[in-house]
C-alpha cells in the first residue's frame, strides 16, 4: 500500500493505492493466465473507494484517519484455494 502512514484526521484527503497486481498461482498456473480473485478488507477506519472496488486487484481508497485501519487482501484460485496478507495504515501527527 502507498503510501502506509496518513496524517492524523486525515479527513480523506490521501489517495492510498492498495495494490495485489503481483498475487500469483506458480503451481497451478505458472503462465499467469488463471482468474485470481480478490477482496480487500479494511477494519477500523472508515474508507471510501476512489477507484476500483473491493474486487479489484490495484483500488485506490481514501480513509478518514481517526485510528489505524488493518487492512487485509485474499486472493482466491480458479481452484478456491486462497492466501491472505494483512497489512496495517499508520497514522502520523506531522
Amino acid at each position: 500500500m502507498t503510501p502506509d502512514t496518513i496524517l492524523e484526521n486525515d479527513g480523506f484527503q490521501t489517495a492510498v493505492t492498495l495494490d495485489g497486481t503481483t498475487s500469483a498461482d506458480p503451481i497451478d498456473d505458472p503462465a499467469g493466465t488463471g482468474r485470481l480473485t480478490y477482496a480487500w478488507t479494511i477494519e477500523g477506519d472508515e474508507v471510501r473507494f476512489e477507484e476500483g472496488r473491493a474486487t479489484s486487484p490495484k483500488p485506490v481508497i481514501r480513509l478518514r484517519g481517526d485510528r489505524p485501519a488493518t487492512i487485509s487482501l485474499t486472493v482466491t484460485d480458479a481452484d478456491g484455494l486462497e492466501a491472505t496478507v494483512v497489512a496495517h495504515m499508520r497514522l502520523s501527527v506531522r
